[in-house]
């Protein structure tokens, strides 16, 4: 699929072109994204769209602006921390600066899609001491998703707190 970075596009690939990752990274120390050719860095918003679209999905407050969009951004019903209403015809600020964070962590060679092996919870513990028998067995971890607190700060104040999931801002 072409990289499109259409707001409300029905092949919208990425939130944010690269002509506004470059003015982002202008004044920032950022050589993983300035070294990276053209078709990386287009590579690299479309990755890190796909990411937010993947871990995020059902979590963002409001609704879609349109039935034929691609990306779950714009959305209608969606105030920024301060009460003011974002409009159904953007994509809000903190998405682009997430999209822009996990691009360049992409094109330094993070895995966004990695799954966090420490976060795998323990299922049976078998212990025994004469002889020596030990045996951990781990829940896969499949499933469980790597979190980045960088990206989790900006994105925080739009998410809803459906699915049961607590979300403070």
């Amino acid at each position: 699929m072409a990289f499109d970075a259409t707001v409300g596009g029905p092949d919208a690939t990425s939130y944010a072109s690269t002509d506004e990752a470059d003015d982002f990274f202008a004044d920032r120390n950022a050589p993983a994204w300035n070294s990276a050719s053209f078709e990386d860095q287009e590579a690299a918003l479309s990755l890190a769209t796909d990411y937010l679209e993947t871990e995020y999905i059902g979590r963002w407050a409001g609704s879609i602006a349109s039935p034929s969009q691609r990306l779950s951004h714009p959305r209608r019903g969606v105030v920024d921390p301060e009460g003011r209403a974002i409009p159904a015809n953007v994509i809000p600020e903190p998405v682009k600066r997430a999209t822009f964070e996990l691009a360049v962590l992409s094109l330094s060679g993070e895995d966004l899609f990695a799954r966090n092996e420490d976060d795998a919870r323990v299922l049976e513990v078998e212990e025994t001491v004469g002889p020596i028998t030990t045996k951990t067995k781990y829940q896969s971890a499949v499933g469980i998703s790597r979190i980045f607190p960088q990206v989790e700060r900006f994105i925080r104040p739009l998410l809803s707190n459906r699915r049961g999931k607590l979300v403070r801002t």
